[in-house]
């Protein structure tokens, strides 16, 4: 073996031999270096969390309650007809005679007529109500027919109603629409007014007071829980002095319940 190839082993042996020493502290140091603690997270437990939380119901929605016990008003427009008793023994012949013309017949021919109602009332059953109602009328103009003595004296006539009364409304149905059937009776008040012809007399005018029945029916048609709408039909059965103006209105209108 040559000079130059034991001087390059004898090299390499210190070489293993130096790193083999390092290797060895270098251990001893990682022995000495104390393991770090590692904190531990609870693990959670969400089902658990989930089934001790509280239930929360939904909100229950109470229905509507459209023939509740309470206070109601309402307003509307009226349309009048006349069923007036057009003969020669009416309550026009006998104003007429009160007025100084007697023995003057009479017939009229009268036109359909506006005005407007109201109502306020209490329902104190879902099947019933007591209403109190006003019923005003612009007035029932017309003429007197020429084959009587008193279109001699009179051209025009103009019979001006109101009424009130007091009245029991059955509720026939409780729901969102309720027709109804209703019966009553009250104080009827006329302004009969009769118009010259010609110069031959003066104007005359009367005011007639007296009893009258009411008959209707109708329906109710409930927009929300408090307001509705109203639509019906009367007939005022004249009594007395008024008997000779009957006549019937249809009606329309709203209403609010308390």
């Amino acid at each position: 073996m040559s000079m130059g190839r034991v001087v390059a082993l004898a090299a390499a042996l210190v070489f293993v031999s130096a790193a083999s020493g390092r290797g060895d502290d270098l251990s001893e140091v990682a022995d000495d270096i104390p393991d770090s603690p590692v904190d531990e997270v609870p693990e959670s437990e969400p089902e658990e969390v989930q089934e001790s939380a509280p239930e929360v119901a939904p909100a229950e929605v109470e229905p509507a309650d459209y023939s509740r016990n309470g206070i109601y008003v309402g307003l509307g427009g009226s349309y009048g007809f006349d069923s007036f008793d057009r003969g020669t023994d009416g309550e026009i012949s006998g104003m007429l005679a009160r007025k100084g013309f007697p023995g003057l017949d009479a017939r009229v021919s009268v036109d359909d007529t506006f005005g407007m109602n109201g109502q306020v009332g209490f329902r104190f059953h879902p099947h019933f109500a007591a209403e109190f109602n006003f019923e005003w009328l612009d007035g029932f103009d017309g003429d007197l027919s020429e084959d009587t003595t008193m279109s001699d004296h009179f051209s025009d006539i103009s019979v001006k109603p109101w009424v009130v009364s007091m009245n029991l409304k059955g509720y026939l149905l409780t729901g969102r629409y309720q027709p109804y059937l209703s019966a009553g009776g009250g104080i009827m008040s006329l302004s009969v007014k009769l118009t010259d012809v010609a110069g031959t007399a003066e104007s005359t005018s009367d005011r007639i007071v007296d009893f009258t029945g009411r008959f209707g029916g109708g329906i109710d048609i409930y927009i929300t829980e408090n307001f509705l709408v109203t639509a019906g039909a009367t007939y005022m059965l004249g009594n007395g002095d008024v008997g000779d103006y009957k006549y019937g209105t249809a009606t329309m209108g709203f209403g609010y319940r308390f």
